[in-house]
């Protein structure tokens, strides 16, 4: 079970007050620094803000359901470890597998043959954290089975998100000017939706560097894609070609390979969240049959150049280090 501060300091300085949406009278809004022009503005021209939802502290009481779920987590601890136990050896078995097929097929190097895009230079920029996180979840009618909505809650929880991006702007392509043009190449950007090689959100990467280009994007340290095969043949590759043909600097790129899920469920205790794992592992993000995501995903550089020590996003990280699930920036 990982347990996570409700009070999240940093965002707090970052987020100011907003107004409350008639649909959503009873939620508190907020926005960041980067957002604070006038919203009735844009609303009057025709654009559609992004939403930015921000898990504030409530006095919410403890629920006769919230004890259940504590009880039911601790008492069943052996037999999700048990589980977890037998599935190590499966997930470690099946990423030596993946990878064996990819070292056959040749697409373990990133393929950049007509891509006119360069990796960052030497000199490197230095990130101990990221400043902005920023999540941009997937369409709700495509979320079949919850797991989108459930990832972006998990991510709220064990991370400090400062925006997210409202789900029909993004769609409909209504985002305003300056949505993502606070980020910098200390943050990142987290994809969380379902997809394919050739799609995110049922979104092609030019689609994609469309939406980030009118958002306001000039710069962003990690693209993050949680979503399924977004890593397989050569979507990230198309993606940073379209991003430097827009001239929007990016650090790094990153996308599994193949299915990809997290194990972790929200939860509350009053005021307070955390996760817990049906299946206890060493892992939270998995690939396939339970294998590390971090054994089955391909990192890109970008045509920007920074380091976020102690992570895969790192141009000087020991080759040993091909996992940062542990990592709070990953």
């Amino acid at each position: 079970m990982h347990r996570t501060s409700s009070v999240r300091n940093r965002a707090q300085e970052r987020l100011a007050p907003s107004q409350r949406g008639s649909s959503e009278s009873s939620e508190d809004r907020a926005e960041p620094d980067l957002l604070r022009q006038s919203r009735r503005e844009k609303c009057e021209s025709g654009a559609r803000p992004a939403q930015v939802e921000v898990a504030e502290v409530t006095e919410r009481p403890v629920t006769p359901g919230d004890v259940l779920t504590l009880a039911g987590v601790a008492l069943s601890w052996p037999v999700r470890a048990a589980l977890g136990v037998g599935l190590v050896p499966l997930g470690l078995t099946f990423a030596l597998g993946t990878s064996l097929v990819r070292g056959v097929r040749g697409q373990v190097r990133p393929d950049t043959s007509g891509f006119t895009w360069a990796a960052g230079g030497q000199n490197a920029e230095k990130a101990d954290a990221h400043d902005i996180r920023v999540v941009v979840p997937g369409a709700e009618f495509d979320d079949w089975n919850g797991s989108t909505a459930r990832a972006v809650k998990v991510r709220h929880t064990v991370h400090t998100v400062d925006l997210t991006v409202d789900r029909n702007a993004w769609s409909d392509k209504k985002l305003d000017g300056d949505t993502f043009s606070g980020l910098t190449l200390k943050s990142r950007l987290d994809f969380v939706a379902h997809g394919t090689s050739k799609y995110c959100d049922n979104f092609s990467a030019t689609e994609i560097a469309d939406r980030l280009a009118q958002g306001g994007l000039r710069r962003v340290g990690v693209i993050k894609f949680h979503s399924c095969h977004a890593g397989s043949k050569h979507f990230l590759e198309e993606l940073g070609q379209r991003l430097a043909e827009r001239g929007i600097e990016f650090g790094w790129l990153s996308g599994g390979v193949g299915l990809m899920g997290d194990l972790r469920v929200p939860a509350r205790l009053g005021r307070h969240t955390y996760t817990w794992s049906p299946v206890i592992m060493p892992w939270h993000r998995v690939s396939g049959l339970y294998a590390p995501e971090a054994l089955t995903r391909r990192v890109l550089k970008g045509n920007a150049a920074v380091d976020f020590k102690g992570t895969v996003y790192d141009s000087h990280r020991p080759s040993w280090r091909i996992a940062s699930d542990f990592s709070p920036l990953h």
